[in-house]
């Protein structure tokens, strides 16, 4: 219920200035600078930053929440990736060295059982259990 309650509050929260950008552009005038193309990226981008909060949203919703929070805030690593590639900015040292440290902490935070092999809590109480209840 509150899942929802953010939601709505989140759309009405955008409804409210994306009608004032409406009734404006209707009139002639344009809230948006630049030309037609910028225009569109400027939407596209809003339009992504506002999937991009519902995954987080659900990330936390449905996956344990220091996992889920741990890759969120990940998130500069492929902005770093993708503005190399795409932007031809330039990697030096201190950005390969801090997106080293955020994927490692990402990995020792995460935990994936690929790579470290421990028991639950769960099988540890049961074999604990089981050898008490031998003797």
């Amino acid at each position: 219920l509150i899942y929802l309650t953010v939601c709505y509050f989140r759309y009405y929260l955008t409804l409210s200035p994306f009608s004032i950008f409406i009734c404006t552009y209707s009139r002639g005038y344009s809230l948006l600078p630049g030309n037609t193309w910028r225009k569109l990226m400027i939407l596209l981008q809003g339009l992504t930053s506002s999937v991009c909060c519902l995954l987080c949203l659900a990330a936390v919703t449905f996956m344990p929440v220091p996992d889920a929070l741990c890759i969120v805030f990940s998130a500069p690593v492929p902005t770093v990736i993708l503005a190399a590639i795409f932007l031809k900015d330039r990697i030096n040292f201190p950005k390969v060295v801090t997106c080293l440290l955020l994927v490692t902490g990402v990995i020792l935070v995460c935990r994936p059982p690929f790579l470290f092999h421990s028991y639950s809590y769960k099988t540890i109480m049961e074999v604990t259990f089981y050898k008490i209840n031998t003797k």
